[in-house]
Protein backbone atom coordinates (compact mmCIF):
# COMPACT_ATOMS: atom_id res chain seq x y z
CA UNK A 1 0.00 0.00 0.00
CA UNK A 2 1.14 3.45 -1.18
CA UNK A 3 2.26 5.23 2.26
CA UNK A 4 1.49 8.83 0.75
CA UNK A 5 -1.24 9.11 -1.58
CA UNK A 6 -3.87 11.98 -3.01
CA UNK A 7 -6.39 10.17 -4.86
CA UNK A 8 -8.64 7.00 -3.82
CA UNK A 9 -11.08 5.83 -6.85
CA UNK A 10 -13.12 3.32 -6.99
CA UNK A 11 -14.10 0.97 -10.51
CA UNK A 12 -17.07 0.54 -12.05
CA UNK A 13 -18.40 -3.54 -11.77
CA UNK A 14 -15.91 -5.92 -12.66
CA UNK A 15 -13.42 -3.20 -13.86
CA UNK A 16 -10.73 -3.20 -11.65
CA UNK A 17 -8.13 -3.89 -14.66
CA UNK A 18 -9.50 -1.59 -16.83
CA UNK A 19 -9.66 1.03 -14.10
CA UNK A 20 -5.72 0.43 -13.42
CA UNK A 21 -5.11 0.85 -17.17
CA UNK A 22 -7.03 4.08 -17.27
CA UNK A 23 -5.25 5.89 -14.54
CA UNK A 24 -1.93 4.33 -14.97
CA UNK A 25 -0.46 7.46 -17.14
CA UNK A 26 -1.70 9.52 -14.34
CA UNK A 27 0.11 8.90 -11.67
CA UNK A 28 1.14 5.82 -9.12
CA UNK A 29 -1.87 3.26 -8.13
CA UNK A 30 -2.13 0.60 -6.06
CA UNK A 31 -4.38 -1.75 -4.78
CA UNK A 32 -6.34 -0.04 -1.07
CA UNK A 33 -7.24 -3.59 0.59
CA UNK A 34 -10.72 -3.00 -0.50
CA UNK A 35 -12.38 -4.59 -3.76
CA UNK A 36 -12.34 -2.25 -6.35
CA UNK A 37 -11.07 0.59 -4.83
CA UNK A 38 -7.64 1.68 -5.70
CA UNK A 39 -4.98 4.42 -4.13
CA UNK A 40 -2.76 6.66 -5.55
CA UNK A 41 -0.34 9.41 -6.22
CA UNK A 42 -0.56 12.32 -8.77
CA UNK A 43 1.64 15.33 -8.74
CA UNK A 44 -1.17 17.89 -9.34
CA UNK A 45 -4.54 17.00 -8.63
CA UNK A 46 -6.00 19.98 -10.40
CA UNK A 47 -4.41 18.72 -13.47
CA UNK A 48 -5.31 15.14 -13.06
CA UNK A 49 -8.72 16.43 -12.60
CA UNK A 50 -8.95 18.37 -15.63
CA UNK A 51 -7.30 15.41 -17.60
CA UNK A 52 -10.26 13.11 -16.53
CA UNK A 53 -12.71 15.55 -17.33
CA UNK A 54 -11.62 16.06 -20.90
CA UNK A 55 -10.86 12.45 -21.45
CA UNK A 56 -14.51 11.99 -20.53
CA UNK A 57 -15.88 14.99 -22.75
CA UNK A 58 -13.71 13.67 -26.10
CA UNK A 59 -14.29 9.95 -25.56
CA UNK A 60 -16.95 9.08 -22.28
CA UNK A 61 -16.77 5.80 -23.36
CA UNK A 62 -13.17 5.47 -22.25
CA UNK A 63 -14.30 6.65 -18.29
CA UNK A 64 -16.58 3.25 -18.35
CA UNK A 65 -14.53 1.62 -15.70
CA UNK A 66 -14.08 4.39 -13.38
CA UNK A 67 -17.11 4.31 -10.55
CA UNK A 68 -15.70 7.64 -8.20
CA UNK A 69 -12.34 9.81 -7.82
CA UNK A 70 -11.96 11.29 -4.58
CA UNK A 71 -8.86 14.01 -4.19
CA UNK A 72 -7.91 13.38 -0.85
CA UNK A 73 -5.93 16.12 1.88
CA UNK A 74 -5.84 13.98 4.36
CA UNK A 75 -5.64 10.42 6.01
CA UNK A 76 -5.59 8.82 9.34
CA UNK A 77 -5.27 5.40 10.78
CA UNK A 78 -8.19 4.11 13.08
CA UNK A 79 -9.77 1.24 14.75
CA UNK A 80 -13.21 0.21 14.83
CA UNK A 81 -13.02 1.53 18.78
CA UNK A 82 -11.32 4.87 18.07
CA UNK A 83 -12.74 5.54 14.91
CA UNK A 84 -15.45 8.61 15.66
CA UNK A 85 -12.15 10.07 17.64
CA UNK A 86 -10.16 10.28 15.28
CA UNK A 87 -12.53 11.35 12.61
CA UNK A 88 -13.23 14.21 15.05
CA UNK A 89 -9.10 15.34 15.19
CA UNK A 90 -9.26 14.80 11.45
CA UNK A 91 -11.96 17.02 10.62
CA UNK A 92 -11.27 19.79 13.47
CA UNK A 93 -8.68 21.57 11.13
CA UNK A 94 -11.34 22.33 8.79
CA UNK A 95 -13.70 23.26 11.23
CA UNK A 96 -11.70 26.34 12.31
CA UNK A 97 -11.99 27.53 8.44
CA UNK A 98 -15.85 27.48 8.12
CA UNK A 99 -16.32 29.60 11.05
CA UNK A 100 -19.71 29.19 12.46
CA UNK A 101 -21.10 27.65 9.08
CA UNK A 102 -22.49 23.96 8.95
CA UNK A 103 -20.55 21.38 7.82
CA UNK A 104 -21.56 17.83 6.41
CA UNK A 105 -19.46 15.12 6.58
CA UNK A 106 -20.31 12.44 4.30
CA UNK A 107 -18.97 9.13 5.40
CA UNK A 108 -18.37 5.58 2.30
CA UNK A 109 -17.23 2.95 4.54
CA UNK A 110 -15.41 0.29 3.05
CA UNK A 111 -14.56 -2.67 5.57
CA UNK A 112 -15.66 -2.88 9.07
CA UNK A 113 -19.62 -3.93 8.06
CA UNK A 114 -21.48 -4.41 11.03
CA UNK A 115 -18.60 -2.39 13.68
CA UNK A 116 -18.55 1.21 12.09
CA UNK A 117 -22.20 2.73 10.84
CA UNK A 118 -21.89 5.31 8.41
CA UNK A 119 -25.53 6.63 8.95
CA UNK A 120 -24.29 7.10 13.03
CA UNK A 121 -21.46 8.46 12.38
CA UNK A 122 -22.63 11.17 9.50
Amino acid sequence: MLKNWNVLATASERQERALRSLLFPFGIFKESGFRGTLIGFVSNLQTFLESLKELGETDPQSLQALGQVVPIDRTFSFSAANFIERAKEAIAPYLETIDNEKIYVRVKRRGYKGRISSVVFQ
